[in-house]
């Protein structure tokens, strides 16, 4: 029996609060334990990424007005005023999309150099196989969306500069765009 008595002092006394030392008063224990360090980890992180990803990458000496319209802008290649581009137009490209659910009827004119001019064919098979296989790749919801089309223009132009060279096309034209 006294063996079960003192069993239920030492309980007592490991589940009690430690008595306070001279003239301090006992409090309760603070930090929040495991789960709070997770918590302000996650919080930490998360404002780390933020300040990282959302501020912008350089500081511009400009008004706040041109900065944040160049900031929606890409970046421009300069044009050279002095060449006056020839045009030449590509005989129209019919397309099927979407497994065959949907035809792109899309009409383009390459404007170039006009020493590339003679030298570009409007049945030029490279140039067909390079804009066919890009835009046979698109989805119809990317051709329907009209803010889509200056992501596309510049795509074409990246086609059409590794097959003729990057001097010999200015831009890519889209003369007509039929979606079915």
């Amino acid at each position: 029996m006294a063996a079960l008595i003192m069993a239920k002092k030492e309980k007592k006394k490991k589940g009690a609060p430690k008595p306070a030392a001279d003239g301090e008063e006992a409090s309760p224990k603070k930090g929040g334990g495991l789960v709070g360090q997770i918590a302000l980890m996650a919080v930490l992180g998360a404002g780390s990424f933020g300040t990282v990803w959302f501020l912008p990458s350089r500081v511009d000496s400009a008004p706040a007005e041109h900065s944040a319209a160049q900031a929606h802008t890409p970046a421009a290649e300069p044009l050279d005023l002095k060449v006056d581009p020839e045009f030449v137009a590509l005989n129209p490209f019919t397309i099927s999309l979407d497994g065959g659910n949907s035809l792109l009827k899309i009409g383009i004119t390459l404007e170039v150099s006009e020493e590339a001019a003679y030298d570009i064919d409007p049945n030029d098979p490279q140039l067909r196989d390079a804009f066919t296989g890009y835009l046979r790749a698109l989805k119809p919801e990317q051709i329907r969306d009209a803010a889509y089309m200056a992501q596309m223009r510049a795509q074409l132009v990246r086609r059409a500069r590794l097959i003729l060279g990057t001097d010999a096309v200015f831009g890519i034209l889209i003369t007509d765009f039929l979606v079915q």
